[in-house]
């Protein structure tokens, strides 16, 4: 995918994020820092599940917006196991001890 397009991407999403988290009168995170977040996320993880994840981080009760950028990384790099074959088979192999 070209650069341009993912960073336009990255740049919609936090923009969102940014201006509902403002709407609904929190304290809103480092817009810089959730974008730089978001581009990462969109470059290796595409921008609907990136979407997904700040949708999920967003209802979460003990939602803070200032550590959102932290969550979705978290959120993100936790998944990733649990999306591979090894990863898969080495949850398995944990469940199953």
């Amino acid at each position: 995918m070209e650069i341009d397009t993912l960073r336009q991407q990255a740049r919609e999403l936090t923009q969102n994020f940014y201006d509902a988290i403002v709407t609904g009168l929190h304290q809103p995170p480092d817009f810089y820092k959730m974008l730089w977040i978001v581009h990462w996320a969109v470059e290796f993880y595409g921008q609907k599940k990136t979407r997904e994840v700040l949708e999920e981080i967003m209802l979460e009760p003990d939602f803070d917006p200032v550590t959102a950028p932290l969550f979705l990384r978290d959120a993100l790099l936790k998944q990733q196991p649990q999306q591979d074959i090894l990863g898969r088979w080495f949850e398995k192999a944990l469940k199953s001890s």
